[in-house]
Order: C-alpha cells, then structure tokens, then sequence
C-alpha cells in the first residue's frame, strides 16, 4: 500500500512539472536581456554643425540611409517629439530574396525626444514587419577638431531570425555610408553658390491691392499654382509669421514617369515674415522630398498704371539632379499661369 502512495505521489509531482514547464520557459524568454550596441562614424571636414541639421530632417533618412528608398511623413512635424515616418524598402542581412523576391522591409519610427544644444535625438519603432521589439536608438553628433562623430546607440529585444552581429553590421554599414553621402554632400555644397532667381508675371487691369489678397492667402495656393493641387495648413493662422502649409502634387521639370511608381512631391513651407503696407512676403521650405535646402523666396506686388505685376525672388543651395534652368522652368511659366488665373478671377481676362 505505501509502494502505490509513493507512486501515486511521484506521478501527480511529474505532471504538475510537466504542466508548469511552457510557464516556466516563457519566463525564462522573457527574462532574456535585451541586445545592446554601438556604431561611430567619423566625418572629416564637416562639422557637427553642419551634420545636425542632416540629421535632424527626421522625414529625410532616406536621403542618407543606403538601400532606404522610401521615408514618408505619418503625422506631426518633421522634429518634433511625437511625430513618426514610414521607412520601407531597406535591405537587412537576413534577407532572403530567393523565397520572397517581393517582400518589402518597413516600420514605422516615432521621435521620442531632441535636443538641439546637445545635437542629440532619440527614437523608438512602433510598428514594422522586421521583428524589432522595444527598439530604441539615440543618435548623436559629436564634435571634433578636424571634423565630428555620428554616434548610433541601439536596444532591442533578441530578434527572431538575427543574431545581435547582424544588428551591428545592418547599422555600422548603414551609418558609415550615411557619413560619406554627408561628407560629399556638405563639401559639394561649400564649393557652390547658392542659387538665385527671379521671375515677374504682369497682370493687366487688377490693380495691387487686388491682387494682394490672393497672395497674402499664405494656405490658399493651390487656388493659382498650376499642377498643385493640395496646399493644407499644418500649424498656425494663415498670414502670420510661423504658419506652415503642406504642398503636395505638384509637377516639376525633372519628374520621372517612365518607372510606373506613383511618386509625389511634396514640400512644407513655412511664412517668415510678411508687410502687408508694401505688398511682400517671404517663406522657407523646411521639409520635403524634392530636395530643396535652404530655399527662401520673397514675393512682392507692384503697383502699375493699368494693373500690376508679381514678382518672384528665390534662392537655393544647388539641388541634385536640377540645373539652375530646371528651377527658373518650374517657378517663371508657374507665376505667368498663376496670373493668368487671378485676371480671369478678378473678372478681368476671360480664357
């Protein structure tokens, strides 16, 4: 008798082990310490200065980034804590093309905070398809003598599929070719000017003060731009300095369509500052995908005798892949239609 209570005992302490084995094991998972690294990379010449605002272009990875072909605005704005991108389109070193040739890499990256007097900002992953678990990355630029350092600190939860060595080779590789398109970049554009233009469109008949306030309608563009057809307020009141509006569609001279990708322009703009008793305005592009850095334009209206006219100052560091003449093509026959268009409002021309 006491031989079967024996028996009885050990087999009930053998199924209570087994049954407390997957909790077990999931706490042992869960235990598991996260994966920690770092990445530097060097810039000789520029310095941190002139990298941080690279970098600080939160929507902009993509122009640094290898293999990063897409990184779009999802909301708020570009560096400011809370907004997120959609980054799609990187390669990892987990890839496997052969079984899924169409399979695209993306997340969704939120800014959790920035420093700019410390030219440092940190970011978490919110959503993705790479398995990237808590990630969190501070970035940072590091001056030096002869040039500065880009220091990447990660963490994350141990990834399926990886091994923390193919983390540190996916973000050492990456940044150590974001630091030489910086390097190329920042020296190609200290050996060029900034590029300058102007462009004057007459209108016969509507006098200055008419034509003011469709201009000083700082979110109302896509009312006379030609091929804009969204131009939506981001921040502030329209005709007050700071205001931001978001413009989007719009054509340009060195657009691509024989590649069948449904691509969009897009630029935030902000006003900086405007005189209504002389008729002018300026605003700045401070975010886009069109390449556009540094680009401040002065508008202006001069009184004529029979009507007046509109004028267009405009300048820009060199833009990649436009000339100088691509720029004049894009804001000269824009301002002649836009003209056109407020004669025709103003029910002075009728087309």
């Amino acid at each position: 008798m006491l031989g079967l209570l024996e028996e009885i005992s050990l087999n009930q302490a053998s199924l209570v082990s087994s049954q407390m084995e997957p909790t077990t094991q999931m706490a042992h998972d869960q235990q598991q310490p996260k994966w920690e690294g770092e990445a530097r990379a060097e810039l000789i010449g520029p310095k941190a200065e002139q990298v941080w605002p690279l970098l600080e272009d939160f929507f902009g990875l993509h122009k640094w980034f290898p293999t990063l072909t897409t990184c779009l605005p999802v909301q708020g704005v570009s560096g400011q804590p809370g907004c997120v991108r959609y980054c799609a389109g990187f390669k990892t070193p987990v890839d496997h093309e052969s079984n899924q040739p169409e399979h695209l890499n993306w997340t969704k990256q939120e800014l959790l905070s920035i420093d700019p007097s410390q030219l440092t900002f940190s970011y978490s992953i919110v959503d993705g398809n790479v398995g990237f678990n808590s990630y969190i990355s501070t970035v940072r630029v590091v001056p030096k003598e002869d040039g500065c350092i880009i220091e990447w600190k990660y963490e994350v939860e141990p990834v399926e599929g990886w091994t923390l060595k193919d983390l540190d080779v996916f973000i050492g590789t990456g940044l150590q070719v974001m630091a030489r398109r910086m390097e190329a970049s920042l020296s190609k554009l200290q050996r060029q000017p900034k590029w300058e233009g102007k462009a004057t469109a007459e209108l016969r008949g509507p006098k200055a003060e008419q034509v003011w306030p469709l201009l000083e309608d700082f979110f109302g563009l896509h009312k006379w731009f030609p091929t804009l057809p969204t131009c939506l307020p981001v921040q502030g009141v329209s005709g007050q300095p700071g205001c931001v509006r978001y413009c989007a569609g719009i054509k340009t001279p060195v657009d691509r369509e024989s590649d069948g990708l449904e691509h969009v322009n897009w630029s935030k703009q902000q006003l900086l500052s405007i005189d209504p008793s002389q008729l002018t305005y300026s605003y700045s592009i401070i975010d886009g995908n069109i390449g556009f850095n540094s680009y401040i334009a002065t508008i202006r209206v001069l009184p004529k005798e029979d009507g007046c006219s509109i004028e267009w100052k405009y300048e820009v560091e060199p833009i990649e892949g436009w000339t100088l003449m691509n720029l004049d093509m894009l804001i000269g026959p824009g301002l002649q239609l836009m003209a056109r268009k407020m004669e025709a409002s103003l029910g002075q021309y009728k087309v």
